[in-house]
């Protein structure tokens, strides 16, 4: 059956394989750095939220027994508030 194709159209065949394999390893290819630049994106937002975590929690730790005392009443009620 392919002896019957002329030679011509075997060639245009195999231009057009070969062109639709490269347009989809294009494609796999910008799929791949979109999602390794979320993951980056991502990653650092993760970071910059245990920083400030850290900064807050050294804050806190620095604070004396009032300054915490004071702080922390405007958040957690009062045994007689009830």
């Amino acid at each position: 059956m392919i002896g019957l194709i002329p030679l011509r159209f075997k060639i245009y065949g195999m231009i057009a394989v070969g062109i639709v394999l490269g347009l989809l390893g294009w494609r796999s290819a910008g799929i791949k750095a979109a999602l390794e630049k979320a993951e980056a994106k991502e990653k650092e937002r993760r970071l910059d939220q245990i920083r400030t975590a850290k900064e807050v929690e050294e804050y806190v730790e620095s604070l004396d027994d009032n300054s915490l005392r004071q702080r922390a009443s405007r958040w957690v009620r009062n045994k007689n508030d009830g």
